[in-house]
């Protein structure tokens, strides 16, 4: 049975592989929507790394069937959901994404880096103001005496401020960091067509300091996500082509800012060893082994102890009142004893957490939840050609967080509804100087 159980995960795992880069080389028009980056990332991050630790999964689990299901043939039946749906508005976004990328002046842009400018010094200043710099998680990370410290710094500085910090601080790193370094980028990307090296150096560190500035509280994650945005924005000018190789050595590139930030919160020195170590923890665990260990911990659970029901689901606490659990907490000290952290969170993808929750029946919403993920497109359409690759960007960052994270959490606080209504917003002022003197 286990040789069957690996086999057929190889098999599945390499059918999907084969399928996204069929997209990549024939159908590429299908990489603007939102959900092909939610099964691009799910499969490298859950399904190869489930295929991977397949042994793993057989033994932990009572019913490992169900875990191929969801990390297996939930992702195959997305590879097909993604060629059918929401073609034609997505191969009309693609169209005009690559027909005004080079046409479009800078200048066209002061009026919105200069609102995110300012929007953004006073969202930051407030978290300054509720949060000292020397207490800030970041700040710890490089001269706290532990790694305990810098995690504490984080829950304190971010969890515990008041609500109106933490939800601008939010609106800041998923919303106006994104887009304001989507549109930095392109002029990198224009400065270093044109060998102006200066004027690159400086692009390069204006984005680097937007990473920083995001990652204040000390949670790393958002730094990462800022640069991916910048790597992504790239891919996109480039139309995707681009050599494997320089792919990879990009995103090694881009996690030096975490791998130097880890080896100071453990107080590492910068040996090549510890390097390489760090590179490892980063790659192999956080980005690969962790999104599919959390899954696999939230249904070893529930195939032992029966499934959560709708006390367990976040947005409707309200309906549910004293009976609430928040079970992602309550699977972080499950599985660690030595918790210091009472608000510290298991959070695990979707496909997982509904599941918990609602068992069989999740298996009805998911394939209309993923198509559901490029009505955005409908919207983003109709913006100004100058907002076209802001949007899509964003758009397409906020499902990677599909993967370990919940569904209604996206839409709301990793900048999927909030960076559309955003959008929308400077669509109506910019499209009064748009190049056609239309929006389409």
């Amino acid at each position: 049975m286990l040789q069957v159980f690996i086999l057929l995960s190889i098999l599945f795992s390499v059918i999907c592989s084969i399928i996204l880069v069929k997209i990549f080389k024939t159908k590429k028009h299908l990489i603007v929507k939102p959900s092909f980056w939610f099964l691009l990332f799910f499969h490298v991050q859950i399904q190869w790394s489930s295929t991977i630790y397949g042994l793993e999964v057989f033994q932990k689990l009572e019913q490992p069937y169900l875990f191929f299901a969801l990390t297996q043939v939930l992702p195959l039946l997305f590879c097909f959901i993604v060629q059918k749906t929401y073609i034609n508005t997505a191969k009309n976004i693609y169209s005009k994404l690559y027909q005004t990328n080079k046409i479009i002046p800078e200048k066209d842009y002061k009026f919105l880096i200069s609102l995110i400018f300012v929007l953004s010094v006073v969202i930051v200043g407030l978290f300054l103001l509720n949060t000292p710099l020397k207490k800030t998680g970041l700040f710890q990370i490089f001269n706290g005496s532990d790694a305990l410290e810098s995690t504490i710094a984080r829950e304190e500085s971010l969890k515990n401020a008041p609500a109106i910090v933490r939800y601008t601080y939010v609106f800041f790193n998923k919303v106006l960091a994104i887009i304001a370094v989507v549109i930095i980028t392109r002029r990198l990307y224009k400065n270093f067509k044109n060998k102006q090296w200066r004027n690159f150096a400086l692009k390069l560190m204006l984005i680097l300091f937007i990473a920083i500035m995001s990652s204040l509280s000390g949670a790393r994650s958002h730094g990462i996500y800022v640069l991916l945005s910048s790597v992504i924005t790239i891919l996109f000018l480039v139309n995707f082509e681009v050599p494997l190789l320089t792919i990879v050595i990009s995103v090694l590139v881009l996690l030096l800012v975490p791998v130097s930030l880890q080896l100071n919160k453990f107080h590492r020195n910068f040996s090549l060893e510890n390097i390489l170590l760090t590179y490892d923890e980063i790659l192999l665990k956080r980005s690969i082994r962790i999104p599919m260990e959390t899954g696999l911990t939230w249904l070893d659970y529930v195939q032992r102890h029966g499934i959560w029901g709708i006390n367990g689901v976040s947005f409707l606490k309200p309906f549910t009142g004293d009976n609430y659990v928040n079970v992602a907490n309550y699977m972080m000290n499950q599985s660690n004893d030595r918790l210091s952290v009472d608000s510290g969170l298991m959070n695990t993808s979707f496909i997982f957490s509904y599941y918990s929750y609602m068992g069989y029946f999740a298996f009805i919403l998911y394939p209309f939840l993923f198509i559901l993920l490029d009505i955005s497109l409908k919207v983003t359409r109709k913006l100004n050609i100058r907002l076209l690759l802001p949007a899509t960007v964003l758009l397409c960052l906020s499902c990677i967080n599909l993967v370990n994270t919940e569904y209604h959490t996206i839409l709301l606080s990793y900048g999927y509804l909030t960076g559309l209504v955003f959008l929308s917003i400077m669509n109506k002022r910019m499209s009064k100087r748009s190049l056609n003197n239309r929006s389409f």
